[in-house]
């Protein structure tokens, strides 16, 4: 199974519906057994779009993006997260995270830990 596309995904008056998965090479498939019910983003422009209309219930985030064509770092999980925790943007279940690099994963973790509370139990 694929993951979703953006025409797939509907906004309903009184729930989020969408799970978000930000990566620049992976696919949801290849860290979840239900891939295909994640909405991929290859940036993080992408995930503040859904984040900003309440329509996300779980993120998972990679924190290494890549690099743009001046060998720039392009933004990942921990500047997502940073937004989100000054925008209070936040998904209502659960935020992972499925980063290699050991560094940024243990920054996003604390983030995590000291800012986000779930709205829903899962």
């Amino acid at each position: 199974m694929s993951p979703k596309k953006w025409s797939e995904i509907k906004r309903t008056k009184t729930k989020a519906i969408t799970k978000l998965y930000l990566d620049d090479v992976r696919n949801p498939g290849d860290t979840y057994v239900d891939g295909g019910s994640w909405l991929l983003c290859r940036d993080i422009e992408s995930c503040k779009r859904f984040l900003e209309l309440g329509l996300v219930t779980h993120i998972s985030l990679d924190g290494d993006m890549g690099q743009n064509k001046f060998g720039s770092d392009i933004p990942g999980g921990v500047e997502l997260l940073d937004w989100m925790r000054m925008t209070k943007n936040w998904p209502t279940k659960s935020i992972q995270v499925h980063s290699a690099n050991p560094v940024k994963a243990s920054q996003m973790k604390l983030i995590i830990n000291e800012h986000f509370q779930p709205e829903e139990k899962e």
